[in-house]
């Protein structure tokens, strides 16, 4: 038997069989590419043992069922992430993928340096495919571990005081240094204040109406009179479209990043600051600040509580560092002053 590529109609393989010398070959059509064809030849031969099947035996039947029933986006990933575990598990049977090779797949994608939650991904494949081998063959295998919410959980963000938001501010100018004071001094995401308009400016109340994720709607107060002064004057510029455009593409701005990023060497921040890190910032000064979480939580638009609270682990974080700040430069100042510091332990 062998497989050939049809002459006459795009994307269809032949499977020629032989009959010997004596016989004609047999040609049988198949719609599919080359690695499906020579799936259905071994099939036709019987050599898949679906007992005990390889990786690849069953990946192509898996891929074809999966793509029938998933997004475009799903498939997507679904081939990323087989092409990752395919190099690993390639050479293995199925009943050869016990937790311990599991977890070596595991220490090998982290030392590749790729990210838990990626591999999660990978491994939540794994186990679709693992599914669909036990639903067809009646299979019994155990689905992988995937690390847990708690190990997946990113770090807490190294947000900017105060001093340090403002030193970014100085190092812009124009537009730009508007657009940045609104998401570190009105707490806007970045995408709420580069499609600001002038029918979200309420001037003589110096209130944006912010319409936010999830089609919410809130009011963001604007209490710096050199932000509200310029809003008032792009408003009468543009009383239609986005009020910041940039002037490369003489369209809303898309991406920020290289200012902010730039403005940050200027200003000596070693900080990886990010657009959205103003909008933490924002939340963080005004809880370290005493400000109610409720109030915090209207201001960002947050609709749960909980989503609120996240950011006091961080005003936590940084009042705790401050305090032992503090305790240091005591015990410092009493120890050069041949005083033992009272809180110090003995």
């Amino acid at each position: 038997m062998s497989v050939y590529k049809h002459p006459c109609k795009l994307g269809w393989q032949m499977i020629k069989i032989f009959h010997g010398r004596a016989g004609k070959p047999e040609y049988i059509p198949f719609c599919g590419n080359r690695e499906e064809a020579l799936k259905f030849e071994a099939e036709l031969r019987g050599t898949i043992n679906h007992a005990d099947p390889g990786w690849n035996d069953l990946l192509p039947d898996f891929l074809l069922t999966f793509q029938n029933r998933a997004s475009v986006n799903g498939v997507k990933s679904m081939g990323y992430s087989m092409k990752h575990l395919g190099s690993f598990f390639g050479d293995f049977k199925i009943r050869h993928l016990t937790p311990l090779l599991i977890e070596q797949y595991k220490a090998n994608r982290l030392k590749e340096g790729v990210k838990k939650k990626t591999i999660n991904i990978e491994l939540s494949a794994l186990s679709s495919y693992l599914n669909w081998i036990n639903e067809t063959t009646g299979s019994l295998y155990k689905l992988p571990k995937r690390f847990t919410r708690r190990e997946t959980r990113p770090p807490l963000p190294q947000v900017m005081t105060i001093q340090e938001l403002g030193d970014i501010i100085s190092q812009m100018s124009g537009d730009m240094q508007i657009i940045v004071s609104l998401m570190g001094l009105c707490g806007l995401r970045r995408n709420e204040a580069l499609t600001l308009t002038a029918q979200q400016v309420d001037c003589a109340g110096r209130i944006l109406r912010i319409y936010g994720k999830g089609g919410k709607w809130r009011m963001a107060p604007v209490e710096a009179t050199g932000i509200m002064v310029r809003l008032e004057q792009l408003c009468k510029e543009r009383p239609t479209g986005p009020l910041f455009i940039s002037p490369r593409t003489g369209r809303a701005w898309v991406d920020i990043r290289k200012q902010i990023g730039s403005a940050a060497i200027k200003a000596g921040i070693t900080k990886h600051v990010t657009p959205h890190l103003f909008r933490h910032s924002f939340a963080t000064a005004l809880l370290n600040g005493g400000s109610d979480i409720r109030v915090i939580q209207e201001l960002l638009g947050h609709s749960e509580l909980a989503t609120t609270q996240g950011y006091t682990q961080v005003a936590d974080t940084i009042k705790r560092a401050e305090t032992s700040k503090l305790v240091a430069n005591v015990a410092n100042m009493q120890s050069l002053s041949g005083k033992g510091f009272p809180l110090e332990n003995k």
